[in-house]
């Protein structure tokens, strides 16, 4: 169970979601601080290229910078409305998450009895095969000694050849049960 909890691509999926949506809120809560930008400026004005490069002239050159802070208190209770939204959605993302655990559990556990059944009715196909074959033996050994007719071997052998069916049958459903096992466990 552990396995198929810690590969199934589908639980991958869920939990990064919401680790998203936990960001979400986090970068939602970001309305609330003030923002800052800070802007910086150089400029140099000469009329004559001659002496554009002389440093002694700073009278040409200007230099400027600024800081600017912008705080929204009230935006309307958005901002509060936001991070509440990004709430719901981390809640739901869980959600989501323990549904796919549950799910996932569920069909473990379902191929685990699947692949038990099948296990089951292979033994039985098994021993209904060599039933059969012990009761071909004494259909034939009956008729060598005058006792039986051909038609308890012929009914003996049809019986034997749907024997063999049964657990080819069998031997089928317990490679399709061992493979529903792999896909619940994400393999």
């Amino acid at each position: 169970m552990q396995k198929a909890l810690a590969q199934r691509p589908s639980l991958k999926a869920f939990a990064l979601a919401a680790e998203s949506q936990r960001k979400s809120v986090a970068a939602a809560q970001g309305d609330y601080w003030p923002e800052i930008s800070v802007g910086a400026s150089y400029g140099r004005n000469n009329t004559d290229l001659a002496t554009f490069d002389d440093p002694n002239l700073g009278l040409n050159s200007q230099l400027s910078a600024s800081v600017s802070l912008k705080w929204n208190l009230f935006a309307g209770l958005a901002t509060k409305a936001s991070v509440d939204k990004a709430r719901v959605g981390v809640l739901l993302a869980i959600n989501d998450l323990e549904n796919g655990r549950r799910g996932v559990a569920s069909d473990v556990e379902r191929a685990v009895a699947q692949l038990g059944v099948a296990r089951q009715q292979a033994r039985i196909a098994a021993q209904a095969q060599q039933t059969s074959s012990e009761n071909l033996r004494l259909a034939r050994t009956r008729q060598q000694v005058g006792v039986g007719n051909q038609l308890e071997v012929r009914d003996a052998e049809l019986k034997l050849t749907q024997s063999e069916l049964a657990r080819a049958n069998a031997l089928v459903d317990g490679h399709e049960a061992e493979s529903a096992l792999r896909r619940a466990m994400g393999g």
